[in-house]
């Protein structure tokens, strides 16, 4: 342990726990279970409307800052709307790729 945290357990009044190699848990790999009564149509349609929403909430979304940028004038409001653009622009195209 290193002096700063000895010093910061003595000012709190802290005693250090010691945590025995044995007790930590390791993370397990985990697989994701498709189920077997999904079909892949069903998947792409749900795919292809969450994809629609996505698009159509960020396009309001695009509408409100730069409506705020417009607004303020503030340089991160622009910034953040030329972000806000291009993740929609990008979710686009996913979907005519889709």
């Amino acid at each position: 342990m290193s002096s700063i945290d000895e010093n910061l357990n003595d000012i709190l009044n802290i005693t250090p726990e010691v945590i025995e190699a044995s007790e930590i848990s390791t993370i397990e790999e985990t697989q994701i279970a498709v189920p077997e009564d999904k079909d892949a149509e069903v998947d792409f349609d749900t795919g292809r409307e969450n994809l629609y929403k996505m698009l159509e909430k960020g396009n309001d979304a695009i509408d409100g800052i730069l409506a705020l940028a417009k607004e303020g004038e503030h340089p991160r409001a622009y910034e953040v709307a030329g972000q806000l653009i291009k993740t929609v622009a990008d979710v686009s195209k996913d979907l005519m790729a889709m």
